[in-house]
């Protein structure tokens, strides 16, 4: 079946074949040329018509895209085959696209080789300095474009401010005044973030086509009338756009001498000395195909171009007449590289200042085709004075998932580097930020307690379940059957907990019986402050993960009982990772769901995110949310959605520290490079990697699965404002290990008081 935008192609033809079936036959080509506005479908149609009267050979197929961008997506999607681009678009394309080079634009006198230049009315003297474009309204053809590379590389490299490693148009933008750089708000270039003053002075038909592909300013020749119109000051382009826009038939009045270039050095000089002051070379514009076809169809659109130039490309240098054939045979005026005589827009398909094609050869790949400028202005462009960030990992699956995300981020061009560390547990981890083995770790509130104390580390990002700020709860679960467990008799109970020293799975479940003076500690001992000893006692069996680990136990004298209800093997048994089935919250209530527990201390939303088919594993399969309750504080149960009014308290959610001596660009680099790959990789669904979901089998890797997004603290930059006094003393309550404080009668009675007034 003809796809609708074959029928848009029909009616945008200028020759219409004998009859409609001769065309429908014909369509799309064997070489399908992506275009993007009327005005280049109407020239690509010509063009069609053109060759295959001639009997040139593949047909060619005209195909729309929304914009070069579109084009791209569909050109990798096999929808489309070629399409020509500026090098620095041929970047992205390359890059993002699995796109390669085929042909080079070829230009008179420049060896193939393009100059970008700055220009100004020659009658501004306000601009005679870079450090004089501060503020003053700029044009660019688009970002992502040689002429944006160039300008805002060079700019970065000596006058303006680097502000995001991954956002080098918000350093432009803090730069330069109102200005139109099209595609600045498109997600290619901006997740959100872009000031829209980078796009204020553009002028587009519809609000819709507003600094984008089709807004008037957009492009070569769009950036040339933004500076000739008065709308903007100075204007990046490419030098072969300035010659021809201000020579021979198309120049519409706009003389060369009405213009003037700024030289990298500040100089002023004019529009005809490009050779000496401009502001770099780049390759030539290049015509594009996907890497994936095959050499003899690369090799059959090298052909169709070289023939199509054979026949119509100009035949003195300049631009002079074109022959082609119309349908019926009869001569006709027909430019492959001319535009604006006929249809009214200038470089369609080609450069109108292209005078032929060139076989790139092996040159095909973005390093060969793009060489230096790549290196020294793509490359340069994109680093960042943070180079990596190294996040600490605990797990073999979790050291898995942080090199995916790694590859992830990379593939996106995400800057610093993403660099991962694996460390035995989460106090080496706190060890190696401190010692600046590592920068980033991800942390639970009791965690988060230690590091900011015992290592001096300070929280940069918090983990936002869905409720929009920093925190959730902490509940005790039973199953439903059970009807003989409540928070009021639990002393001989079996008990699953998410980890030793951890926020919903010890701290405030422990801190909670501590002050009801349900759990006592034994004075007798020598140590008046063996909270774990007492929790042995208290519990029949338990699982807590970490609990005989050397940092938590290092007088080896815990309980065993506190790790008899675990399933771990070998050295991964009651580890305090997620190589131990019965840790975390989804372990925890494995735990109670196979039947060792009678209660499980875990977070609000862990029963909803494992039930009901939410959860791959095995072990959850058939359960649904009624299966289990909450343990209330008055010794009455609730259903599961009641957490609000039944739970052990609001505590901190996970956040991410780092190192406390780290500077504030430091710390913004890591907070932007987190936010940038939410943008793309916090969606929970599809194929690609996910940042919020551990593969099946296993939870809770780097971030909590239940995250939504990441949320940068704030003002609450210190362990002690984002956990706040309350939480911190319940933290106090049960930290009972080397070096930890002592409990004593008054915070018992804070914590008390603080629960009696939740009750209340």
């Amino acid at each position: 079946m003809v796809e609708m935008h074959h029928f848009v192609l029909f009616i945008g033809l200028l020759f219409v074949p004998s009859t409609l079936e001769q065309l429908l036959a014909d369509l799309p080509g064997k070489a399908r040329w992506c275009v993007t506005s009327e005005a280049e479908l109407k020239k690509c149609s010509d063009m069609r018509l053109t060759l295959r009267y001639q009997g040139l050979t593949p047909s060619l197929g005209c195909v729309v895209g929304r914009d070069k961008y579109g084009c791209m997506r569909q050109i990798e999607r096999d929808e489309a085959d070629l399409l020509t681009l500026d090098s620095g678009d041929v970047y992205i394309a390359g890059q993002q696209h699995s796109m390669i080079s085929i042909m080079a634009e070829q230009y008179t006198g420049t060896n193939n080789k393009v100059r970008i230049i700055a220009l100004v009315a020659a009658n501004n003297d306000d601009i005679r300095s870079l450090p004089d474009l501060e503020g003053k309204k700029a044009c660019f053809p688009s970002v992502g474009t040689s002429a944006w590379n160039v300008a805002v590389a060079k700019l970065i490299n000596s006058t303006i401010n680097r502000i995001d490693c991954n956002n080098y148009v918000k350093s432009a933008v803090d730069f330069f005044g109102d200005s139109c750089a099209p595609n600045a708000l498109d997600d290619k270039h901006n997740l959100g973030f872009n000031p829209s003053k980078i796009c204020k002075i553009c002028k587009a038909p519809t609000r819709v086509d507003e600094c984008t592909d089709h807004d008037h300013y957009a492009g070569e020749e769009g950036a040339f009338n933004c500076l000739s119109d008065g709308a903007g000051e100075v204007a990046f382009m490419q030098h072969i756009t300035a010659i021809s826009m201000t020579t021979g038939e198309t120049q519409a009045g706009r003389r060369m001498e009405d213009f003037e270039l700024l030289c990298e050095d500040g100089r002023r000089q004019p529009l005809g000395n490009y050779e000496s002051c401009n502001w770099g070379t780049v390759p030539s514009n290049a015509v594009m195909t996907l890497s994936a076809k095959t050499p003899a169809e690369v090799a059959e659109y090298k052909n169709l171009l070289m023939q199509v130039q054979a026949r119509f490309r100009p035949q003195t240098q300049g631009i002079t007449s074109y022959v082609g054939v119309n349908q019926t045979g009869n001569s006709r005026d027909f430019r492959v590289f001319g535009s604006p005589w006929k249809y009214g827009k200038r470089n369609l398909m080609f450069s109108d200042a292209a005078i032929g094609l060139e076989d790139v050869g092996k040159r095909n790949n973005l390093r060969d085709y793009l060489g230096a400028y790549k290196t020294d202005i793509i490359d340069g462009l994109r680093s960042c004075p943070v180079a990596v960030m190294r996040w600490c990992v605990l797990s073999a699956d979790e050291r898995e998932k942080c090199d995916n995300m790694k590859r992830a981020f990379e593939a996106k061009l995400l800057r610093p580097e993403l660099i991962c560390v694996s460390a035995q547990s989460q106090v080496e981890c706190m060890r190696f930020v401190r010692d600046g083995v590592a920068d980033m770790v991800s942390l639970d509130g009791g965690e988060a307690y230690e590091a900011g104390i015992g290592f001096g580390m300070v929280p940069v990002v918090y983990e936002d379940y869905g409720s929009g700020d920093a925190a959730y709860y902490s509940v005790a679960v039973s199953l439903k059957q059970d009807k003989d467990t409540n928070l009021l008799k639990l002393r001989g109970k079996n008990s699953c907990h998410t980890g030793i020293g951890k926020t919903a799975g010890w701290i405030m479940p422990i801190g909670l019986l501590l002050a009801l003076e349900q759990i006592r500690i034994d004075s007798r001992r020598d140590d008046t402050c063996d909270i774990a000893y007492a929790v042995g006692q208290f519990f029949e069996k338990s699982c807590v993960p970490g609990a005989l680990a050397p940092e938590f136990d290092p007088k080896h004298r815990n309980p065993p009982n506190l790790c008899s209800l675990c399933r771990g093997t070998g050295g991964a048994f009651c580890k305090r990772d997620d190589s131990e089935p019965y840790y975390g919250y989804s372990g925890a209530l494995r735990c109670l769901l196979e039947g060792f527990g009678d209660v499980a201390f875990v977070r609000h939303t862990t029963v909803a995110e494992n039930t009901d088919g939410q959860s791959p594993g095995i072990w959850i399969r058939g359960t649904i949310l009624d299966d289990f309750e909450l343990l209330c504080l008055d010794g009455t149960r609730a259903h599961v959605q009641q957490w609000s009014t039944c739970n052990l308290g609001r505590v901190p959610s996970h956040v991410v520290m780092t190192q406390g001596g780290k500077s504030p660009q430091e710390i913004q680099t890591y907070i932007d490079l987190l936010m940038y790959g939410q943008q793309y990789f916090s969606s929970k669904q599809g194929d690609r990697f996910k940042m919020f979901v551990s593969p099946e089998g296993h939870h809770d890797l780097m971030f909590q699965d239940s995250t939504v997004r990441l949320q940068p603290v704030g003002e609450r930059n210190t362990y002690d404002k984002y956990l706040g006094r309350e939480f911190i003393t319940a933290i106090e309550n049960t930290l009972c290990i080397s070096g930890s404080p002592s409990i004593t009668s008054m915070s018992v009675l804070l914590f008390a008081t603080a629960l009696i007034v939740r009750l209340l």
